[in-house]
């Protein structure tokens, strides 16, 4: 008897709700995945190149402008 039951037309509704949001969960996870398997694989180059803004002086001027902001 149970598998003839129809869910209600609010219960779809709830159904949709949450598969939109698992999709948007694993879409965050996977973006940031994605973010740290980049930075991983390129650690030297990001390295370097904070170290060239710095003694260049460009990365302290970004460092006290942006020091008040949220992100």
């Amino acid at each position: 008897m149970a598998g003839s039951m129809q869910r209600t037309p609010e219960v779809n509704e709830m159904s949709e709700e949450v598969e939109e949001m698992k999709l948007e969960t694993v879409q965050k996870v996977a973006s940031l995945a994605t973010f740290l398997n980049h930075l991983r694989q390129n650690r030297i180059e990001y390295a370097m190149l904070t170290l060239i803004l710095y003694v260049t002086g460009i990365g302290s001027d970004l460092w006290t402008q942006t020091a008040g902001m949220c992100i």
